[in-house]
């Protein structure tokens, strides 16, 4: 690669070095065998292979470094990582239907790692990762795509364009979010005012299917706003949910997973497959594996094994507050836009499994339709905002924000 990043190229062709001729060859030449590591002169210009620049690059940063920014340990850093490199099993192969293909049974699941800042960015590093022990698009490993095609929208930022009102609803291509916003909150918030965002109807009829988003998108008071706007609004879900309680025209009954017979099919859009999924290891701490998102707390048997809404906060935190475990505190967000401010009072649960400058509430309470949901504390969704400052022009919308606790 040359000094600015850029791939050398020898008549438009990506060049490798090749350590038998010492000269540099077309990526993908016959009886090449690339150098991995090194700098090398090409023409009157000094290159480093891709992979030297990429160790150099990330030398720099230790577990040490990691450390201070995460919370974890070093030395548990390092550990996790030679722990991944043996099971990684480079170099191991497997034999199915009578192909050998690479085996590497190490990967990572990280869906709602992406929908935080710096998503896409926390995802490239992981890739990297697993690209470093060869686990990608190997048999147990990463799948991403086949084609390995830049996506559409890397050209859409160099080429963007902005269309002049009326948008729709979404506001796509909209001075307010030119690539495509494509996000509920959003609709929420033009459904109040469309004249604001330079939209000129509004439409009349509503159709959720499995989704309470009155408990799961944000921001709550939006969406209750927002709803009233409709003239009809259909419900498609296995329950009655908090929306379709409040909005609801007609209920459509929907099935759930335990009305359908035969065994769970998955796909990846290229290949089908049968599947029965199992656990790696038990659950560490603080996910609640009995509630389905926002939508199962009311279920009598679930709810024995988490009866009710909690703060996780970090034990050093807590006590520098004055909080104990088992305290109720307030929690209370803070909109640097309009100065608006929300808060809900929660129980306070010490934990060692969250970091020292953060706090997590789940999101499955909060319900106020079944008897049974009642009295189980607040959802966090309350404290969320939506809307200009708190949705990027991508769609991308965290379920986070900043927060003051106080002791009630």
């Amino acid at each position: 690669m040359n000094g600015d990043g850029s791939f050398v190229r020898v008549d438009g062709k990506e060049q490798v070095w090749d350590p038998v001729a010492g000269t540099a060859q077309p990526a993908g030449a016959k009886g090449v065998d690339p150098a991995l590591e090194g700098d090398f002169t090409v023409g009157c210009a000094r290159v480093k292979t891709a992979f030297q620049l990429f160790k150099e690059h990330v030398a720099r940063s230790t577990p040490e470094w990691a450390a201070q920014i995460c919370g974890v340990p070093a030395e548990a850093i390092r550990r996790i990582g030679l722990d991944l490199g043996r099971n990684a099993m480079i170099g191991s192969t497997i034999t199915l239907d009578g192909v050998t293909l690479p085996y590497r049974p190490v990967s990572v699941m990280a869906y709602h790692m992406a929908q935080q800042e710096q998503g896409f960015q926390a995802i490239r590093a992981m890739i990297m990762t697993f690209m470093l022990v060869g686990a990608v698009e190997a048999v147990g490993g990463v799948r991403i795509d086949f084609t390995w095609k830049i996506h559409g929208n890397h050209d859409k930022f160099e080429t963007l364009k902005i269309k002049d009102p009326p948008y729709n609803l979404y506001l796509a291509d909209s001075k307010f979010f030119p690539i495509n916003s494509n996000n509920s909150g959003v609709v929420a918030k033009v459904m109040q005012n469309p004249s604001k965002y330079g939209v000129d109807f509004t439409p009349e009829v509503l159709i959720v299917h499995m989704a309470n988003p009155l408990g799961s998108f944000a921001s709550q008071q939006d969406f209750l706003d927002s709803y009233k706007k409709f003239k009809f609004v259909a419900v498609i879900d296995p329950w009655l949910s908090e929306t379709a309680d409040y909005f609801a025209d007609v209920i459509l009954p929907a099935a759930t997973i335990e009305k359908y017979e035969g065994p769970i099919n998955a796909a990846d859009q290229y290949v089908s497959a049968t599947t029965l999924r199992v656990p790696p290891m038990k659950p560490l701490f603080f996910k609640l594996v009995e509630f389905k998102q926002s939508r199962s707390s009311f279920i009598p048997l679930l709810a024995e094994l988490a009866p009710e809404q909690r703060l996780e906060i970090n034990p050093k935190t807590a006590k520098a507050k004055g909080v104990k475990d088992g305290d109720m505190v307030w929690v209370e967000s803070h909109n640097a836009l309009t100065g608006e401010t929300r808060k809900v009072k929660v129980r306070a649960r010490l934990s060692e499994g969250i970091r020292p400058d953060t706090v997590g509430m789940p999101h499955h309470y909060g319900l106020w339709t079944h008897p049974e949901a009642k009295a189980q504390g607040p959802t966090p969704n309350i404290l969320f905002f939506t809307g200009e400052g708190y949705v990027t022009n991508t769609a991308d919308q965290s379920f986070q924000v900043k927060v003051r606790v106080s002791k009630a």
